[in-house]
C-alpha cells in the first residue's frame, strides 16, 4: 500500500473545511510548494484539530504530546498503549487495524519512531516533557531489546539542552539502528531557521515492512502564506533529500548511527 498523502487528500485531516480570513482554503497541491505554512495552522485550527488523538476513517492521528504502542496486524497497527500527556486522546486501544499512522504539524516538537518485531512506538514530544516521555518510551520498548527506528529534532536553544540530551538518552538506550534527521537548513547558524513536518507517520508497505511517510517542510515563519515541502514515502527517499539538501556538520543531517 502506498500512501495517501498531501496530493491525494488534503495537507492535513478536515483541513479544507477550514476558515481563513480570506474565506475557506482547499489545499491543493502545488509541485513542490504548498498555499499554506505551519504557522498558520497552529493560529488558525491547531488546538481543535491535531492536539487530540483521533481515527480519521481508516487512519489514525496521533495528538501532540503522545507516545503510543502499536502491534503489527492485518497489513495495519492496532493501538495497544496510549499516554496523551495534557492533550488528551478520543481513540482508545481496541481491535481497529489502521493502516496508517500520521501526526500532523511538527513544528518545534520531536517526533520518534521505534519498531521491534511486531512491536511499533510513535511519539510526537513536547519540549518540556521530553524526559518523562522517554521513561514511557522504555516501558513501552524495553532498553534490552533489538530496536530500531527514527527521530527527527531540531536543535536546542541557548541554554537549553532538553533536546541533545533526549537523543543522547534515546542512542544510549538503544544503540546502533537509530535513524536522526536534525532539521535545519543548509549553511545556517540561526536556530529559528528549522524545517519541521505538515505529516509524518508510518504505514505497512506490500511486504509487511514498516515504512516511514510524511513531508519536510521548509520554515514555517516565511512573510507570505505559503511554504516549500518535500514528499517521501520511506526513509530512503527522507535521507536522500536531506543529504542533498542540508549539510551533516551540525547546521543539519539525516545520519545512521
Amino acid at each position: 500500500m502506498k500512501p495517501v498523502i498531501l496530493e491525494d487528500i488534503n495537507v492535513l485531516p478536515y483541513l479544507n473545511e477550514v476558515e481563513f480570513n480570506d474565506g475557506v482554503m482547499s489545499v491543493k497541491k502545488v509541485v513542490g510548494k504548498c498555499p499554506i505554512n505551519i504557522e498558520q495552522i497552529f493560529v488558525t485550527c491547531g488546538e481543535f484539530l491535531f492536539r487530540k488523538s483521533k481515527k480519521v476513517e481508516e487512519n489514525m492521528l496521533l495528538g501532540w504530546d503522545t507516545v503510543a504502542k502499536f502491534k503489527k496486524q492485518g497489513g495495519g497497527f492496532v493501538l495497544e498503549e496510549i499516554v496523551a500527556g495534557g492533550c488528551g486522546t478520543e481513540v482508545l486501544p481496541d481491535e481497529t487495524v489502521y493502516k496508517t499512522v500520521v501526526t500532523a504539524a511538527v513544528d518545534t516538537c520531536t517526533f520518534v519512531m521505534l519498531e521491534c518485531g511486531d512491536s511499533v512506538v510513535l511519539a510526537h514530544l513536547d519540549r518540556g516533557r521530553l524526559s518523562s516521555h522517554f521513561k514511557e518510551i522504555l516501558e513501552f520498548l524495553p532498553a534490552e531489546n533489538r530496536v530500531t527506528g527514527f527521530c527527527s529534532y531540531i536543535n536546542d536553544k541557548q541554554n537549553d539542552c532538553s533536546r541533545t540530551n533526549f537523543v543522547r538518552d534515546l542512542q544510549k538506550a538503544y544503540g546502533n539502528g537509530i535513524e536522526l534527521c536534525l532539521r535545519h537548513y543548509v549553511n545556517d547558524s540561526n536556530p529559528d531557521h528549522y524545517c519541521g513536518h505538515f505529516e509524518i507517520g508510518i504505514y505497512s508497505d506490500e511486504n509487511g515492512i514498516t515504512q516511514l511517510f510524511g513531508d519536510v517542510t521548509a520554515n514555517p515563519r516565511t512573510t507570505d502564506k505559503s511554504t516549500q515541502y518535500h514528499q517521501f514515502n520511506n526513509s530512503y527517499e527522507l535521507q536522500k533529500f536531506v543529504l542533498e539538501n542540508f549539510t551533516a556538520n551540525g547546521c543539519g543531517g539525516c545520519i545512521i548511527i
